[in-house]
């Protein structure tokens, strides 16, 4: 599920994984403006047996703290209550459908790097279906 969903915000936000998209964390020589996204523990089966539960956590930074800010309200945007989604079938693997997105919250800032970078967070809540 997770290189479906940063399939499709790559795809949908013109971010290139492995450069201004990181998986899992933020690895060395990224640019300095970039998101990194990474499961959360996802807590099974929702009230539908059909119906499973994905946590993904969006960490974005940059320079400044506006341009970070930015970064993670685009993602924000982009997926907060928003229903139907079919993310992208990767490698052969299932369609996966959001039923529903939720953030926790709206961005919010967690500091600065060790290298003085702004970071923000967001946490999400996806309520998904697998088709065969």
């Amino acid at each position: 599920m997770l290189k479906e969903f940063l399939a499709y915000l790559a795809a949908e936000t013109g971010r290139v994984i492995g450069d201004t998209l990181q998986k899992g964390q933020f690895v060395q020589g990224a640019p300095d403006t970039c998101s990194m996204v990474k499961r959360g523990s996802s807590p099974g089966p929702w009230f539908s047996p059909s119906i499973t539960q994905a946590r993904f956590q969006i960490l974005t930074r940059a320079k400044e703290e506006d341009d970070a800010d930015t970064e993670a309200q685009v993602f924000y945007d982009l997926l907060h209550g928003k229903t139907g989604i079919r993310f992208p079938i990767v490698a052969g693997g299932p369609q996966f459908v959001a039923e529903t997105i939720i953030a926790d919250s709206t961005p919010q800032s967690i500091g600065r790097d060790k290298n003085g970078r702004w970071e923000f967070s967001v946490n999400y809540t996806i309520q998904m279906k697998e088709e065969t």
